[in-house]
């Protein structure tokens, strides 16, 4: 045949896709791979989706444009049903006029902003409402009910909702395939690449004693010679400012920015010392890859139980490592990168917002939209995401830093029980599995430590799978996929009627859980 146009080099006849040849048409099945491949180099992709024909070869340039989906790679296992009904914003549906939440008795909204490939066929069942909307996040078209549908060309994301959770499906394709719930994705173990997520990345040192229990701290209440509310941020500087000076091996301070008022916001890493290593007697430059921590404290300038916390373990970390195998463990197989003040105008206002009236815990690009829009809400997620120089630090360091675990540590001021202490906010299942080891391990220990404490409680806390909110350990997790939690203690303990705000017992026992967390993470490094 006279072969013009790239159309012309295939054509469709009785539904069968057939490709011209030196010895006329031949069916697009019969083709060898080879022949394949280099029919594909001949022809546009355009032509090729045209004809539902799709490069399925792997590349990162590919990988990275989402091209090579992960329904793709078949050593891992994946959903065929793209909505997870564990995933859902409650008692809200969608407008399908502007694409916004509204409330609703009876829908719920799948919480991910699904990018699904512009001109690709799906087709689902029991949804309300699909609404496709551009890379701004502004609709640009919405239909009702279920059945096939094509994404449109220039859709970037798209949300659905449903009245009829537990049997809402999505599939690619245009065949309805039969119910499964969502799961996440996973490696076959009986491929050739045996057990990848079993490799081990970290060497640590586990013969050391981790079962720890820290010796009684100074508190910071009121009635403590410094208490907390007398304690300017400039100070915690200088508490750890006289770590560096007295550690200058293991102890470095960055400045890492500032705020709108001009406050420094300043990090501090705890790096062990390396080992020296030769070659032929002669040094050679070697990297000890170490588990990683960045920990952030004061994202709330109101909340100072967890930042006193967390400065009194990394003085004892400095200075009491020789006497105790647990603080020992951390000294030498851990490295921390730790903002102790990150939001100085909250602190200097004892606020929860910063001096821009942003929660940063709202302002992180991750699920921004459900933060609060009022400017007078202490949730206000701000203009934009991202649009706080303290939000821009946590990226930058951890851009720079690469860390394998993210902490937020806050503290809250009310207990739902009198025996509720620690909330832990996990971000994988993993995380939350150790969480609630540590909650029932601080529970028999505190009980046998101080019996006036209640006895027949099971924990003196809970655990929560993450927040789906602008935080900074949601960012971490969805951005960059790094394991993360929001952590926190209480600044009292109303079962124990003899202790006050922020005391010696408070600041404690939140050293107490807070130091064994970071053990428990830290021992489970090759695991998360």
């Amino acid at each position: 045949p006279n072969i013009t146009t790239e159309n012309d080099l295939i054509s469709t006849i009785d539904g069968e896709v057939y490709v011209a040849t030196k010895k006329g048409y031949r069916k697009i099945s019969d083709l060898t791979e080879q022949q394949k491949e280099d029919l594909k180099s001949k022809i546009t992709d355009q032509v090729l989706k045209d004809f539902g024909i799709e490069d399925e070869s792997i590349s990162e340039d590919k990988l990275m444009d989402n091209t090579i989906g992960i329904e793709k790679v078949n050593f891992i296992k994946s959903s065929t049903n793209l909505l997870n009904k564990n995933d859902v914003i409650a008692g809200k549906n969608l407008n399908t006029d502007t694409g916004e939440l509204i409330n609703s008795s009876v829908a719920v909204v799948f919480n991910k902003w699904f990018e699904l490939t512009p001109g690709t066929t799906y087709v689902c069942q029991d949804l309300y409402a699909r609404v496709f909307y551009d890379e701004n996040k502004e609709i640009i078209s919405s239909l009702k009910g279920c059945g096939v549908f094509v994404v449109p060309e220039n859709a970037k994301y798209t949300r659905f909702s449903t009245t009829s959770v537990d049997t809402a499906q999505l599939n690619k394709g245009s065949v309805l395939k039969p119910y499964n719930e969502y799961f996440d994705p996973y490696l076959d173990e009986d491929i050739g690449i045996k057990k990848i997520k079993d490799r081990k990345t970290f060497t640590l040192d586990t013969s050391l004693d981790l079962n720890y229990t820290p010796e009684t701290i100074q508190g910071c209440s009121d009635d403590d010679p410094l208490p907390m509310g007398e304690i300017q941020y400039t100070d915690m500087y200088d508490m750890y400012d006289e770590l560096c000076n007295k550690y200058p091996n293991y102890v470095s301070r960055k400045v890492e920015g500032k705020d709108i008022l001009e406050d420094e916001i300043i990090s501090y890493t705890f790096k062990p010392e390396e080992q020296p290593f030769t070659r032929n007697s002669e040094d050679v430059e070697k990297t000890f890859k170490r588990f990683k921590f960045f920990i952030v404290s004061s994202t709330h300038g109101n909340e100072r139980t967890s930042i006193w916390v967390l400065y009194n373990l990394m003085k004892l970390i400095c200075e009491k490592w020789q006497t105790n195998e647990s603080l020992e463990f951390l000294r030498w197989n851990v490295e921390f990168v730790i903002c102790p003040i990150i939001s100085p105008s909250g602190y200097r206002k004892f606020t929860r917002v910063n001096a821009n009236g942003v929660d940063l815990n709202r302002n992180f690009d991750a699920d921004w939209e459900n933060g609060s829009s009022d400017k007078s809400d202490t949730t206000y997620r701000g203009d934009v995401p991202m649009s706080e120089p303290e939000a821009i630090v946590c990226d930058n360091i951890i851009k720079r830093e690469n860390p394998n675990f993210v902490i937020d540590f806050h503290n809250f001021h009310a207990q739902s029980t009198p025996t509720i202490f620690n909330w832990i906010i996990g971000y994988s299942d993993k995380v939350n599995d150790i969480g609630d080891l540590v909650l029932s391990k601080m529970a028999r220990k505190w009980k046998k430590q101080y019996p006036d404490l209640p006895q027949d409680v099971v924990g003196f806390g809970y655990g929560s799978p993450g927040i789906q909110v602008g935080s900074l350990s949601n960012y971490a997790q969805k951005k960059y996929g790094i394991p993360s939690s929001l952590f926190e203690v209480c600044w009292k303990m109303e079962a124990k009627t003899d202790s006050i705000k922020r005391d010696s017992f408070i600041s404690t026992i939140g050293l107490d859980t807070f130091s064994n967390f970071l053990l428990q993470i830290t021992n489970n490094a090759n695991e998360l």
